[in-house]
């Protein structure tokens, strides 16, 4: 009910008036988790049907023992009911299944530096999926709305790639105007 309720007031109506909707976790968390604990893992990818389809899912993949590491000192905090190690297993396990069985995910080895899985995943987002929602025109194929090649004689989108793939800042903390 949660999910439906998040996509009818949030995730359609964006999509709808044309937004990029980023989400940390969408059905897939779902199809993991209760896939984990013995739910029937095609069914649940058929009642999944029912929601917008992403158009790319990061899965960044870290061995369960490295992300309870992460848990207990980075974040300072005991791992719940659903971070224990064989959970975590199962459902990294479910994950992987996912990624063999679903195109639109992309597997990102999360044993990385930050900036490393950071840069990864812009350069999939950047040159991939989000390419194809540039303009395209005679001096520039940028985005509409962020061309100010006329007006400047320099490339907006240019700009904000390199500053996305070059940035030696925390992704977290990034800003581009």
């Amino acid at each position: 009910k949660d999910r439906r309720d998040h996509d009818r007031k949030t995730i359609t109506p964006s999509l709808e008036t044309g937004k990029i909707v980023i989400l940390d976790r969408y059905f897939y968390s779902t199809i993991a988790y209760q896939g984990a604990r013995g739910a029937d893992k095609e069914e649940l990818r058929k009642q999944m049907a029912e929601f917008p389809s992403p158009d790319v899912v990061f899965l960044l993949d870290a061995d369960p023992s490295v992300t309870i590491a992460r848990i207990t000192s980075g974040r300072q905090e005991e791992p719940n009911e659903f971070e224990r190690l064989d959970q975590l297993r199962a459902v990294r396990d479910v994950f992987s299944w996912l990624a063999d069985v679903d195109d639109r995910i992309c597997k990102v080895d999360a044993h990385q530096s930050i900036q490393a899985v950071y840069n990864k995943i812009a350069t999939i987002l950047l040159d991939g999926v989000l390419r194809q929602y540039r303009a395209k025109s005679d001096d520039c194929d940028c985005w509409p709305g962020l061309c100010s090649y006329g007006a400047t004689n320099s490339c907006r989108w240019l700009t904000i790639r390199s500053t996305l793939l070059a940035s030696s800042r925390r992704p977290d903390l990034l800003a581009v105007d």
